[in-house]
């Protein structure tokens, strides 16, 4: 399995693609960076 390394600047952009998913639905946002985490744990 690769080896992935979490950059500072990545928390950034997730923040940036929750609030752009937010605009329509925060729910939807949360289960985005949610599946975006289980990924990469």
């Amino acid at each position: 399995m690769p080896i992935i390394i979490k950059r500072p600047l990545v928390f950034e952009d997730i923040a940036d693609i929750w609030d752009y998913i937010a605009e329509d639905s925060e729910s939807r946002a949360d289960s985005f960076i949610d599946s975006i985490d289980r990924k990469l744990h």
